[in-house]
């Protein structure tokens, strides 16, 4: 009985798990704005107006629409963002010394737009 409860809660959760791939976390994120509170699920959408890689550890600071985006190192390595793009990024809000930016949790978090 054990087992066939644990199998459905791993089905239930299988399940899920795809679902949410499905659907993307733009359903469940919100426009970022200066409202926005630390943790939140926001979307950016603009033009890159600064690139630059922090001094130590690959990271990259994009500058999209007067915000901070911190892309840590191996999402760093999986895009490919130069100034004048214009990107949609999904992320969460954090402080860093004082100051707002997003922080996306993976490379398909930061797309190109037309």
């Amino acid at each position: 009985m054990a087992l066939l409860l644990l199998a459905g809660v791993a089905a239930i959760v299988l399940v899920s798990a795809i679902t949410l791939e499905v659907i993307g976390k733009e359903v469940f994120s919100s426009p970022f704005s200066p409202a926005s509170q630390e943790g939140d699920l926001v979307i950016l959408e603009g033009v890159v107006t600064r690139v630059r890689a922090t001094a130590a550890g690959g990271h990259l600071l994009l500058t999209v629409n007067t915000t901070t985006v911190f892309l840590p190192s191996p999402i760093a390595a999986e895009v490919d963002i130069g100034e004048g793009d214009r990107v949609r990024v999904i992320g969460i809000v954090q402080q860093y010394r004082g100051e707002r930016e997003i922080v996306p949790r993976s490379g398909g978090d930061v797309m190109h737009i037309p």
